[in-house]
């Protein structure tokens, strides 16, 4: 969190917090490409779930429209 608030946030370049840290420039930059994927596919998740979400109630309501329209049926024909 400290390593993209300095870089995306405050403006602090790749090399600048390298040093600072006493880590190499590369292994900042595959940091924060592992915080872009994560980022990415966190996203990808989300949508996946509330696609699943809604497909599921899409289901449900479909299930409960079957029913109510079985029902409607009986009763018509039950007065018959």
């Amino acid at each position: 969190q400290e390593m993209v608030r300095a870089i995306y946030f405050e403006n602090v370049s790749v090399n600048d917090y390298a040093a600072r840290t006493g880590v190499t420039q590369s292994a900042i930059s595959h940091r924060l490409q592992t915080v872009k994927k994560k980022l990415k596919n966190s996203g990808k998740n989300t949508i996946y779930l509330k696609n699943k979400y809604i497909n599921m109630k899409m289901q449900m309501y479909s299930h409960f429209m079957m029913d109510h329209q079985q029902q409607m049926v009986n009763l018509i024909l039950d007065t018959f």
